[in-house]
């Protein structure tokens, strides 16, 4: 087997560097556009995990809105009242907090630490609450969803 490299020559310096520089011309491209691609994913899962967090939220306040009959804001909460019991939310600095048993108002639990922005406003129909407006907005980094709803009582 030796005998039959005899005589056969490799590949100098120069033509390897040449093929290593044509390489790295060909892949640099190429791995831009993964890096791009792998930025952009990132931005559209958090947008995607802001609007699922915004959903979940919207969903679970409408529901309870649809359940009561009256609603009160009072000292910095939101209060729905169903039969014997009420529905509390309260929005602190980026947190919601809930509380998620009717008859004890004051016990509230933690619900989301990414609600940049909360608000319910009455509806009115004479003197009476007819149903509310509820605004919701969710930060994941840099991306917001805002969502809004009315609801009516079903009274």
């Amino acid at each position: 087997m030796i005998e039959g490299l005899k005589g056969k020559r490799g590949f100098t310096l120069i033509e390897l560097l040449i093929v290593a520089g044509l390489i790295a011309v060909i892949l640099l491209p190429i791995s831009m556009f993964f890096t791009a691609n792998l930025g952009h994913f990132y931005r559209e899962n958090d947008r995607i995990s802001a609007q699922s967090e915004a959903g979940r939220l919207m969903e679970l306040i409408t529901a309870r809105a649809m359940e009561s009959t009256d609603y009160k804001p009072e000292h910095g909460t939101h209060q729905f009242t169903a039969g014997d019991g009420k529905w509390v939310f309260k929005h602190e600095d980026t947190k919601l907090y809930y509380n998620t048993d009717r008859k004890k108002a004051d016990e509230m639990t933690e619900l989301s630490s990414n609600v940049t922005g909360f608000e319910i406003k009455a509806k009115y129909w004479g003197p009476n609450t007819v149903g509310v407006d509820i605004t919701l907005e969710v930060t994941y980094d840099e991306e917001k969803c805002g969502l809004k709803n009315t609801v009516y009582f079903r009274n």
